[in-house]
Formats: structure tokens, C-alpha cells, sequence
């Protein structure tokens, strides 16, 4: 049986990680930084947990993966799917805001993983996605289109 603590500890672990995952986003002053990615990280996470505790209750084995986190899981990428969506702006022919959506949908995976006690692929997934957020940025900038006469700065799908 995993103890409340255990959870909340879990809990803990997916903040952090999610807030590191936003700290990015947060010098890019993007539309969602620290606070947001640390929230959909310890939320995605607490929910799973909540999924865990009540298959505890009802004298399930906790340690496999039964329909009640299944359904949880699902309810998490859906709500975290239109929380990123809301992050999304068009303005003419430029479109911003998809590396914070991403990054919003990644922080649930991982907080999903971290409330489920796989520590090892959370954090893997999480130094991959600063990997990707992060290290990525100076191939992105390099590609990206000078501006023409029309005003478009770039791509927007990157």
C-alpha cells in the first residue's frame, strides 16, 4: 500500500520538474512560465494519485493499471489539450504560442509518470523535453526566415 506521503512526495517531484520545464518558457516570456507548468505537473500528477488512492480503497492492486486510471489519465490529457489550446494565437500568417502548448502537454505526461512512481521515465522525459526546448532554440533561430516585405518574420510551426 503507498502511503499518502509517498504520494505528496510524487506530487512534489512533478512541480518541480514541470517548473523547470516552464523556466524556459518563462524567460521567453512566453504565455505560460514557472507557475503554470509546475501546476499542470503537480495537478496531473495529484490526479493520478487520487486514481491510485481509490483503487487502494476498494482493495485493487495498486500496482497495476486499472480503468479507473485509465479514465483519469484520459480526463488529464483532455483538460491539459484545451489549457494548451488556449495558449495557441494566430496573427496573420504567424502562429505562436505552439512550444508552450507542447510544453504544457509534455509537463502532464510527466506529471502522470511521477504520480504513477516512474521516476526514472519522468525525469528522463523531462531532460529530453529541456533538451528539445532548450538546445533546440539556436537550430530554430538559424532557420528561421529574415523578414520579407510582406512583414512575416518565420515560420510559426516551430
Amino acid at each position: 500500500m503507498i502511503s499518502e506521503w509517498e504520494f505528496l512526495g510524487r506530487v512534489a517531484v512533478a512541480a518541480l520538474l514541470g517548473g523547470m520545464l516552464g523556466f524556459d518558457r518563462e524567460l521567453r516570456r512566453a504565455a505560460a512560465g514557472v507557475r503554470t507548468y509546475a501546476l499542470v505537473g503537480m495537478g496531473s500528477a495529484a490526479f493520478i494519485a487520487a486514481a491510485i488512492l481509490i483503487a487502494q480503497a476498494a482493495d485493487a492492486d495498486p500496482s497495476t493499471f486499472n480503468d479507473n486510471q485509465s479514465r483519469m489519465a484520459a480526463g488529464v490529457v483532455a483538460g491539459v489539450g484545451f489549457l494548451g489550446a488556449g495558449a495557441i494565437l494566430r496573427t496573420n500568417e504567424r502562429v505562436h504560442g505552439i512550444t508552450t502548448a507542447a510544453g504544457i502537454w509534455v509537463t502532464a505526461a510527466v506529471g502522470l509518470l511521477i504520480g504513477t512512481g516512474s521516476w526514472i521515465l519522468g525525469v528522463g522525459v523531462t531532460i529530453l523535453a529541456l533538451i528539445i526546448i532548450a538546445g533546440l532554440r539556436p537550430l530554430h533561430e538559424s532557420i528561421e526566415k529574415p523578414e520579407d516585405d510582406s512583414g512575416d518574420s518565420g515560420p510559426g510551426w516551430l
